[in-house]
């Protein structure tokens, strides 16, 4: 998947919003520095752990996202559905 666009934003500005958007889809924040944000999610069925990371890349612009279950092959979709989530609330805290 193509990283999330700056589109602008600063450093802090980027990791304030983006926690903002992990806390609102029930993520939990594991690590927090600099330039790097990890948070874990809980499946809604079983409990699986799902691992999210973000490296914000202000040279280039971008974020760099990974979404990844911890456990099984094949997780039907939801660590790329996470993204997208991510990315639309990322674009959409540019337009508030």
């Amino acid at each position: 998947m193509a990283p999330l666009a700056l589109q602008g934003r600063n450093l802090e500005t980027a990791k304030q919003q983006l926690q903002a958007v992990i806390a609102d889809m029930g993520g939990k924040i594991s690590h927090n520095s600099n330039t790097y944000l990890s948070a874990t999610f809980s499946s809604a069925v079983f409990g699986f752990t799902d691992d999210l990371e973000c490296r914000i890349d202000v040279a280039a612009g971008v974020v760099q996202v990974r979404s990844a279950s911890r456990l099984g092959y094949y997780d039907m979709g939801v660590n790329r559905r996470r993204v997208e989530t991510l990315r639309h609330g990322f674009e959409a805290a540019l337009r508030q």
